[in-house]
């Protein structure tokens, strides 16, 4: 039997189940057995093997930071800076620019002032 991770939403142990009859008989669906866990099932599948890879199927959201661009696994939906230096900097530059001066910007690991980005 295919190995199986836990639920991705309530972490509860996965179950594998064997739907196959005399009809139809490779019918096998990964799901979580918590009642209370909003979370289907895989679709159907010929094997536990294939079953088993629909269900530990993770997928990582990840974003770049509107600030520095670089990549970033937010830790609410609404989060579009990677941390909180570079959303206070692109506040700052939002300022500068309505009040019509040029934004700074700064290294990230030094604090050192970027003359030219």
């Amino acid at each position: 039997m295919a190995e199986l991770e836990p639920c991705p939403f309530c972490g509860s142990e996965a179950n594998m189940v064997d739907e196959g009859s005399e009809c139809a008989p490779d019918r096998f669906w990964a799901c979580c057995p918590n009642p209370s866990c909003f979370v289907e099932g895989t679709g159907v599948y010929s094997t536990e093997e294939k079953a088993a890879e629909a269900w530990n199927a993770r997928w990582e959201r990840t974003c770049k930071c509107e600030q520095c661009g670089h990549s970033f696994k937010p830790t609410n939906p609404e989060q579009k800076y990677c941390s909180k230096e570079c959303k206070r900097a692109a506040h700052l530059a939002r300022r500068l620019r309505d009040e019509g001066e040029a934004p700074l910007w700064f290294a990230k690991v030094c604090g050192a002032k970027v003359v030219e980005r």
